[in-house]
Order: C-alpha cells, then structure tokens, then sequence
C-alpha cells in the first residue's frame, strides 16, 4: 500500500514538474480568433505552429510504416513553410530571412510539441487524441490545409 502510494505521488510529482517546465500554450483556434489585428503575424503563427505539428505526425506516421500518411503530412509541412515565409516576407523580411526565421521558429515549437507529446505517451499511451489542446491543434490545421489550398499544390 504504501508503495502504490509513493508511486502515485511521484507520478504526481513529474507531472507536476513537466507542467511547470512546459511553456503555456494555447489553441491555434484561439490565436486565429484573437488575430483580426494582425491578419498576416496571425496567419505566420497558424502556418508555423501547424509546420511544427505535422511535421511530428508525419514522423510518427513514417516510424509505423504509414509511408503515405507521411507523405501527405510532410506535403503539408512544406507548404505551411510557404505560407509562413510569405507572411514574413509581408512583414518586411528578406525571403531568406522569413525562411531562416521560420525554420528556427518551427525547430523550436516542434520541440516543445514533441516533450507534450512524449509526455501524453508516457501517461495515456498516446501522442494527441487525449490531449484537448493538440487534438485541437489538428483538427484546426487540418482545415488550414483547405483555407490555405495546399492539397492544390
């Protein structure tokens, strides 16, 4: 008994910890719906947050063998990199600026995404579908996808 309860507690403490290290994130929805001031740093931010994102699915997806579900998802990424580098160029970047901008950016969200994701793995066994926040993520980005025409390309 006493064991079980030193395990739950120490559970309790790592998630505690992991949280307290974990940056607050929010919903793209939300900055998508907070963004009418600044359409194009709003559409920068979606494209770079969803550039991370399914840049780890299309990872996952390859890692089970799902070569064309990464595929998509590696496309995807590609063109959400176009998109945050337009929006960079409107904001007055170099068109290699706006890309070494956004490579960095996405390096950066992309890590804090995959220790949220390690961590939803260690404690529900899976990457997103019991996490409110990504699994909203992708819903989001999945309509981005349409929005921004990138299965056109």
């Amino acid at each position: 008994m006493l064991r079980s309860n030193l395990a739950i507690a120490l559970v309790g403490f790592a998630a505690t910890a992991l949280d307290a290290q974990e940056p607050t994130l929010r919903p793209v929805s939300e900055h998508l719906e907070q963004g009418a001031e600044d359409p194009v740093g709003t559409r920068r931010f979606a494209a770079r947050r969803c550039s991370a994102l399914f840049s780890l699915i299309s990872v996952q997806m390859g890692d089970r063998g799902d070569r064309a579900t990464a595929e998509m998802y590696a496309n995807w990424v590609i063109g959400f990199g176009v998109v945050a580098t337009m929006a960079g160029m409107e904001l007055g970047s170099t068109r290699a600026e706006a890309r070494r901008e956004n490579e960095s950016a996405v390096d950066e969200i992309a890590e804090v995404l995959k220790q949220r994701m390690n961590r939803n793995m260690a404690f529900s066994r899976s990457y997103y579908m019991n996490d409110p926040l990504l699994s909203s993520d992708v819903r989001t980005c999945r309509d981005l996808v349409d929005e921004f025409r990138l299965n056109d390309a």
